[in-house]
């Protein structure tokens, strides 16, 4: 069984005891003959990395040598195989690209399987998805001005990455437009504003809560599931911007509390 103590510092890379296991576990040849040593290669505390060298051997992940146990190899073989899984999922955002030239005849002339004519009353334009190396991604060509790009789903650890990628990926767009349609310059083009009801949070507890009991669950602010294959817990409400999934992540960590300390209570009673 996991304790607490490892699933914590499991899913945080930035803690002193993911560091020093880490650490340890990928300079396995070496001899840590001096703890103290160890402490400067890692510019760490003495007293930190004594007291998490004695809560790894507590918890059988080493041995007296600083070598990884086979419960240790099993969770560095964990947190490897899961280390760069994103965090949050975007989905369905938008990217406005502003046309300086375009052909009078562009809906003829670019029509062909792929791309192909709709309406919607108010613009005539072209309609279709494209597979990418990033994703599928769907792009419309609303009027000689306007064309628009529609990003299934970009993955980030946060929403600094997720606002990254989408700028690099319009980088990407804009040539790829321009060199597929002869005869289109874009002169800019702006990423619609990102909101939390387009950010997914990944490996929710409280999805695989709602999972588990066999439901899902969609509300005024928050919706939970499993619609990509992994637990996602997600804000619905479109007033809130990108900044608003620090809400989700909270609301996460606090499940993930509360679901800590109802373990513990069902511990006691079998006890009792």
């Amino acid at each position: 069984m996991i304790s607490e103590y490892i699933r914590k510092f499991s899913c945080n890379s930035k803690s002193n005891p993911y560091k020093i296991f880490m650490y340890l576990a990928t300079n396995q040849e070496d001899v840590f003959t001096y703890q103290s040593s160890l402490s400067r290669q890692l510019k760490m505390n003495y007293t930190t990395l004594n007291y998490h060298i004695t809560r790894f051997k507590q918890q059988g992940l080493i041995n007296k040598y600083l070598k990884l146990t086979p419960k240790g190899n099993k969770l560095f073989e964990f947190i490897w195989n899961n280390h760069d899984k994103e965090l949050l999922r975007a989905h369905n955002i938008q990217i406005v690209f502003y046309l300086s030239s375009c052909p009078i005849n562009y809906i003829q002339r670019y029509s062909d399987a792929i791309f192909t004519f709709f309406t919607n009353r108010k613009y005539n334009g072209l309609h279709g998805e494209v597979e990418l190396d990033f994703g599928k991604i769907t792009l419309m060509i609303y009027s000689r001005k306007k064309a628009v790009c529609v990003l299934k789903d970009v993955y980030g650890h946060s929403d600094e990455d997720i606002s990254a990628a989408v700028q690099c990926i319009s980088i990407f767009l804009q040539e790829l437009i321009e060199r597929r349609f002869d005869g289109i310059t874009i002169d800019r083009f702006e990423p619609a504003r990102i909101q939390t009801s387009h950010i997914a949070y990944l490996d929710s507890t409280l999805a695989q809560k709602f999972e588990l009991e066999g439901f899902t669950y969609e509300g005024k602010d928050v919706a939970v599931d499993k619609s990509h294959g992994r637990f996602e817990l997600e804000l619905t409400n479109p007033k809130n911007n990108l900044r608003g999934i620090e809400i989700v992540k909270k609301l996460e960590g606090e499940l993930r509390k509360t679901d800590i300390i109802d373990k513990k209570l069902d511990e006691k009673e079998v006890k009792r």
